[in-house]
C-alpha cells in the first residue's frame, strides 16, 4: 500500500511540473533582484515568474498539418522537426522544446488509481497535493488530479512514449533555439527551461552561465509579454520567487489573475486554475487582493482579454 501511494505522489509531481506549478515553488538561492522591464511599470516597487511551465497548446499553423507537424505522433516526426528546427523554423523548435519540457516520462494514472492513493494518503493525516491540497477534501483533491490527467494527457497526447535521460537537456536546448528564433510561447517558457535543466551542482559549476540564462529569461519573459502572449502572464507569475524574481505575492497573484481573464486560461483545467488562484491569495489581505486585481485587469490588456474564469 505505501509503495502506491508513493508512486502517486511522485507521478502527481512529474503532472504539476508538466503544469508549471511545482517549479514556481522551488526554492532557488541567489535569486536574481530585477524586475521585468515590460511589466514594471504595472508591478509594485518590490517586482512583478518559473517553472517548468509551463503550460501551452500547440498553435495551428496556417500552412496546414504538413507544415506544423502539430497533430502527428512525435515519434513519426521527431527527425523531421529536428531537420527543420536546426534549419531556423522556430516552431518545430518549438515543439520539440515542450515535448521534453512536459511531457517526458508522463506517468498515466487511471481514475481508480487516483482515488486508491488519495484514501490511503488521507487515512495516514495526509495529502496527495501537499501544500496545494490543504484546503480541499479528498473527494476535490480527487476531481482535480483526475481533470490534471485528462488535461496532460491530451496535451501530450502526441508525445506518448517519451522517454529520454537527458530530456531537461534536450528541452532547454530546443526552447532556447525556439526563443532565439522569435517564438513567444518559447521565450515565454525558457525560464523554467533553465530552472529544469540544473541542480545544485551544476548550479554551482556552472553559476556565470546561469547567471546569464537567468538575465536572458528575464528579457525574454518581457518580450513575450510585450508581443501580447498569454503564457507569460502565468509564467511571470510562477516565476515570481523562484530564482528568476524576487518573492512578490502581491504582483505573483496579479499576474495570476490576468492569466485567467485572457482566452489562453482555458489550457488549464478550470479545477486546476481555481486552485491555484486561491493558493495565491492566501497571503493577501483584502486590500492587497484588490490592488492584485486591479494591476491584474490591466496586464491582461495585452494579451485578450476575455471571459476567463476569476476568483
Amino acid at each position: 500500500m505505501m509503495k502506491k501511494g508513493t508512486t502517486l505522489v511522485i507521478a502527481v509531481t512529474c503532472l504539476m511540473i508538466a503544469g508549471g506549478w511545482l517549479a514556481g515553488k522551488r526554492d532557488r538561492g541567489g535569486a536574481p533582484t530585477d524586475v521585468p522591464k515590460a511589466a514594471a511599470h504595472e508591478t509594485s516597487s518590490s517586482g512583478p515568474q518559473a517553472g517548468a511551465a509551463m503550460v501551452t497548446t500547440p498553435q495551428t499553423s496556417a500552412a496546414g498539418r504538413s507544415e506544423s507537424l502539430d497533430d502527428r505522433p512525435l515519434a513519426e516526426v521527431r527527425a523531421e522537426l529536428e531537420r527543420r528546427a536546426q534549419a531556423g523554423d522556430a516552431r518545430a523548435a518549438s515543439r520539440l522544446g515542450q515535448a521534453f519540457l512536459h511531457c517526458n516520462k508522463l506517468p498515466i494514472l487511471t481514475d481508480d488509481k487516483i482515488d486508491d492513493a488519495i484514501v490511503e494518503v488521507s487515512a495516514r493525516g495526509g495529502n496527495i497535493l501537499g501544500e496545494l491540497g490543504v484546503s480541499l477534501s479528498p473527494a476535490d483533491q480527487s476531481s482535480l488530479l483526475k481533470a490534471m490527467m485528462r488535461f496532460v494527457q491530451a496535451r501530450c497526447a502526441n508525445a506518448q512514449g517519451l522517454d529520454e535521460a537527458d530530456a531537461s537537456a534536450q528541452a532547454l536546448r530546443w526552447v532556447e533555439r525556439a526563443a532565439a528564433l522569435g517564438d513567444a510561447d518559447a521565450q515565454a517558457l525558457y525560464g523554467g527551461a533553465v530552472l529544469n535543466a540544473y541542480d545544485v551542482r551544476s548550479a554551482i559549476a556552472g553559476a556565470e552561465t546561469l547567471r546569464d540564462r537567468l538575465r536572458q529569461a528575464r528579457e525574454y519573459v518581457a518580450s513575450s509579454l510585450a508581443r501580447g502572449d498569454a503564457l507569460a502572464l502565468l509564467q511571470t507569475q510562477a516565476y515570481l520567487g523562484n530564482g528568476i524574481y524576487p518573492p512578490n505575492p502581491e504582483a505573483a497573484y496579479a499576474h495570476l489573475y490576468a492569466y485567467s481573464l485572457t482566452p489562453r486560461s482555458g489550457d488549464l483545467p478550470p479545477e486546476l486554475l481555481a486552485v491555484m488562484l486561491s493558493d495565491a491569495s492566501r497571503t493577501l489581505d483584502a486590500g492587497a487582493i484588490d490592488r492584485a486585481r486591479e494591476q491584474g485587469r490591466r496586464l491582461a490588456a495585452c494579451c485578450g482579454a476575455g471571459g476567463g474564469a476569476r476568483r
